[in-house]
């Protein structure tokens, strides 16, 4: 039932009402990912907050397998940094990750296209 009504509330651009319902941790990450993907030119900065988060979360459980969904999450944030007019400030952030985990190869590896 999530999906339908974040679909709905999509549909008619009511981002707020799909972040609220994106929000909710029991729905699970698809429904966060889909809103994240779709109100990134109308709601940047959340999907700048929620992406590093979730990259964030990924990264520091150090398991390698988790680097890719990482690294779509940090595209997001890209994206809505770069929507903003702030590339600058993406540079930032990217170069700041990389030096903090410069002794994770896969993460390296996984972030590298960014």
């Amino acid at each position: 039932m999530p999906d339908v009504l974040v679909d709905i509330h999509l549909e008619e651009q009511e981002w707020d009402a799909a972040i609220a319902i994106a929000e909710e941790r029991t729905w699970g990450y698809n429904l966060l990912e889909k809103v994240a993907n779709t109100v990134i030119p109308h709601r940047p900065n959340w999907v700048i907050r929620v992406a590093l988060e979730q990259a964030n979360d990924l990264i520091v459980q150090t398991q390698s397998k988790l680097y890719p969904a990482a690294a779509e999450w940090l595209e997001r944030a890209r994206k809505a940094y770069l929507h903003k007019g702030q590339a600058d400030e993406w540079q930032a952030y990217i170069a700041n990750l990389r030096a903090t985990y410069a002794r994770r190869p896969a993460l390296q590896k996984a972030i590298s296209h960014l």
